[in-house]
């Protein structure tokens, strides 16, 4: 029995290409410490903490149409997202939030300044600032991150408690994460 099948795509859809790493380079407020890029599944604890206060609707999906996709056939609607400072050109200073290397979404300019903050802290200790996203394609494109501007409290629980999403697991996957 295998923990781990791999799936076949669906008819007339083509296989996602093997993920690309972009590279990493050291983000300006880091002090020269280089951060640790996270992967994209929703089994990783995030970094800041969701604490109870509802879903942030992120700036700017609609631009990222194809990325959106690639991700959610790629991980589902549930995924891990890195945060990070923009430093440069017109935006510098902008919080853009990437799924899998791929930017998806932006925090809302009005809430940037309180998530800069956060995100720039962790970098400083090598350490990527990671939230909840839930990812939309139908006649909308959205995304919502499951997250407030602070760190993750020691003990707070993976998913918000009043957040729901069916989860389907492979026959053995649910007693071994028990």
């Amino acid at each position: 029995m295998a923990l781990f099948r791999k799936r076949k795509p669906a008819p007339g859809v083509a296989p996602l290409p093997a993920p690309s790493v972009p590279p990493l380079s050291t983000p300006a407020y880091s002090g020269g410490t280089a951060v640790s890029r996270p992967g994209a599944s929703w089994l990783a604890y995030p970094t800041l903490s969701h604490g109870n206060a509802g879903m942030v609707k992120l700036s700017g999906p609609t631009y990222y149409r194809a990325e959106i996709n690639a991700a959610i056939r790629r991980y589902g609607a549930l995924a891990l997202a890195e945060l990070r400072v923009e430093t440069t050109g017109q935006y510098a200073g902008a919080v853009r939030v990437f799924v899998d290397g791929r930017q998806v979404a932006s925090i809302p300019h009005g809430l940037a300044g309180e998530y800069r903050e956060v995100v720039e802290s962790l970098n400083r200790e090598g350490v990527a600032a990671t939230i909840h996203v839930e990812l939309e394609s139908d006649a909308y494109m959205d995304v919502w991150g499951l997250c407030k501007p602070e760190r993750r409290r020691e003990g707070e629980p993976l998913l918000p408690t009043q957040y729901r999403e069916d989860i389907d697991l492979l026959d053995g996957i649910a007693s071994a994460l028990d």
